[in-house]
């Protein structure tokens, strides 16, 4: 479904396998994975090619394929509009859970395409950018690249709550190892739970937690939202 090309492009905007080469953490955590496209059946290929057709928000997005212990199966983004998913994450009908995936990659893309849109929305939520220097270097190092929010990792909640996916310290675990933690800037303090004011607001668990924009994929994605005017709504309700 893409050119053989494709990742190298995304490499050039973005550097993401680069950054991760270049991070202890996120080296340890992806050894013995292949980050190379991969080839599907025919039926498959018709069958993806059908379920994205249904969903008005993958419309400006490229497929691409990729083997599957590519960043651990886990599906993700890529510049410009690019989804990849791992040849063995495909089922062969459309269930629920995949309709959620290409949902929320899709929404992923629609924050890749409209950066401004995204940056007001989350800001008028409560969040405001985070230089990287405000990180301390003893967390920056631990933290789980993720090719999602990687433009802008850090975001924090009412002000001076950042939350972190962040590998544990000297930690020797796979990606899904990594857990969220909130950096109070004040005090340049981890702490386990997210502030009071943000749990008030955001019913999200897990991996939600991490970044504004995964809170709102996850969030926008089980909503059903297919169509880039449907987030358009919802963002300007936020």
């Amino acid at each position: 479904m893409t050119s053989h090309n494709v990742l190298d492009l995304a490499e050039a905007a973005d550097g993401y396998r680069a950054a991760c080469a270049a991070s202890a953490a996120n080296r340890q955590a992806r050894i013995g994975q292949t980050y190379e496209l991969a080839t599907i059946s025919p039926a498959t290929t018709l069958f993806l090619q059908e379920a994205v057709a249904k969903f008005p928000i993958l419309d400006a997005a490229e497929i691409a394929i990729l083997n599957s212990s590519a960043d651990g199966g886990l599906p993700h983004t890529r510049p410009r509009a690019l989804i990849c998913l791992p040849a063995s994450g495909i089922p062969p009908s459309l269930t629920p859970e995949f309709q959620e995936t290409l949902l929320h990659e899709g929404v992923h893309i629609h924050q890749r395409l409209h950066p401004p849109l995204w940056s007001q929305a989350v800001r008028r939520a409560g969040w405001r950018p985070v230089p990287r220097e405000q990180i301390p270097p003893e967390f920056a190092e631990r933290l789980r690249i993720n090719p999602d929010t990687m433009a802008e990792p850090f975001w924090a909640w009412d002000d001076y709550h950042v939350p972190l996916p962040l590998f544990a310290p000297h930690g020797r675990g796979p990606l899904s190892s990594a857990s969220t933690q909130w950096l109070d800037l004040r005090s340049a303090t981890l702490f386990h739970e997210p502030p009071a004011s943000f749990l008030k607001k955001n019913k999200e668990t897990g991996a939600a937690r991490e970044h504004p924009y995964e809170l709102y994929a996850y969030r926008f994605s089980k909503q059903g939202l297919k169509t880039p005017e449907e987030i358009q709504t919802a963002l300007s309700s936020l």
